[in-house]
């Protein structure tokens, strides 16, 4: 999400099974795809730990529990950038990476 695009970003992420790769532009997609990730893991005798996260508009890459927006990762909310969200803003994104670098 962005001031250029207000659309916001989904994807199922969980500490363990990490990051579904996927940018979902609506929360029913992203519900398909966590469900998807859950029977699959299942079928395998496990479960899956994947909920629904939102991209942070203020923080390229940070992801937000879809639930209650409190910071999912990276932990502790410390810092931008370590979901591989498919960047819409890469110039923002790198510019965001150089001033961190500093």
């Amino acid at each position: 999400m962005t001031a250029e695009d207000p659309t916001p970003v989904w994807a199922t992420w969980g500490p363990v099974r990490g990051y579904c790769g996927h940018m979902h532009r609506s929360v029913d997609t992203a519900e398909r795809c966590r469900a998807r990730d859950r029977a699959g893991c299942r079928r395998q005798g496990g479960y899956s730990d994947r909920d629904l996260v939102l991209e942070d508009p203020d923080c390229p890459g940070r992801a937000v529990w879809a639930a209650d927006g409190s910071v999912a990762w990276p932990s502790h909310g410390r810092s931008c950038g370590s979901l591989e969200w498919p960047c819409r803003r890469r110039q923002e994104c790198e510019a965001m990476a150089e001033r961190e670098k500093r």
